[in-house]
């Protein structure tokens, strides 16, 4: 199945930090121009949203929402990570052969100050849930992988979060047991058709995605700054044009995009906001 956004056009999703880079009319006026003239654009997403709806400072809140919706100009949001997931499950049971992010027109939380700070709790709570479930799942599970890795004498085999992705994590073991956890996690019906997910460029990120995170919290006897949770499920969108890029000010979460995406996903990269606002 072929994923695309409803325009052609190459994509750039911005880490919701970075969008205050953004505020100042001349900057975002010469980054849009910079980017129409390689035949891209920045495309906000439903995760840029929430987090910025999350955010207790109302000031804050509603700067990041107004920088948003005048980037989004009237446009849909990239879909929620899960949703997306969920979405081309539902597609391939359906037998359809493309996925597409269709018009729909401007986000409610971005265009409705009231609903805004109505959702706020909601949102903040929804948010710091989503990194605590995954935060505990990976502290358990640590102890008993550093224990394996020590038996067996491979602590720090691996020099590199991709050659982890391209070795042990490569296993197809281990990739069906996450598409099958995935699947069902979501709510889809059946069994998942493994072998075509795999296939699809949005699960094998989403794999790719959860390899990551093990290989950093669980596997590295010395663990790098964390990565949310929530940064990593934003590259799904990335899936949705051929030519696409991912932007932060995280210096964590930019190396840790730069891993996955390096060798793996053709025209794909992950940059430092700086260097889209030099370009």
């Amino acid at each position: 199945m072929r994923n695309r956004s409803s325009s052609d056009a190459g994509i750039v999703i911005l880490d919701t930090n970075c969008y205050k880079f953004l505020e100042r009319g001349d900057v975002n006026s010469r980054v849009s121009a910079s980017l129409r003239a390689a035949d891209m654009r920045i495309w906000p997403s439903k995760m840029n949203s929430l987090e910025a709806v999350a955010s207790a400072n109302a000031q804050v809140r509603d700067r990041s929402r107004a920088i948003m919706n005048r980037v989004a100009d009237g446009r849909v949001l990239l879909p929620f990570p899960t949703d997306h997931l969920k979405q081309i499950g539902e597609a391939i049971v359906r037998g359809d052969t493309q996925y597409t992010v269709r018009s729909q027109g401007p986000d409610e939380m971005l265009t409705d100050a009231v609903l805004a700070a109505e959702r706020q709790p909601e949102a903040e709570t929804f948010l710091s849930g989503m990194e605590a479930l995954f935060d505990a799942a990976l502290s358990a599970a640590r102890p008993e992988v550093q224990a394996a890795l020590r038996r067996l004498g491979l602590l720090d085999s691996w020099a590199s979060a991709a050659d982890f992705l391209d070795g042990p994590w490569a296993n197809p073991e281990n990739r069906r047991a996450i598409v099958d956890q995935t699947w069902h996690t979501l709510g889809l019906p059946g069994d998942p058709p493994v072998d075509r997910l795999l296939n699809q460029e949005t699960w094998k990120m989403a794999v790719d995605i959860d390899g990551l995170a093990m290989y950093q919290r669980t596997v590295l006897k010395k663990q790098p700054k964390r990565v949310q949770r929530r940064d990593l499920l934003q590259l799904l969108a990335m899936s949705l044009s051929h030519r696409r890029i991912i932007v932060t000010d995280d210096g964590a979460f930019l190396s840790a995009a730069r891993a996955l995406l390096e060798r793996r996903y053709r025209n794909a990269r992950a940059m430092h906001i700086t260097e889209l606002l030099a370009a």
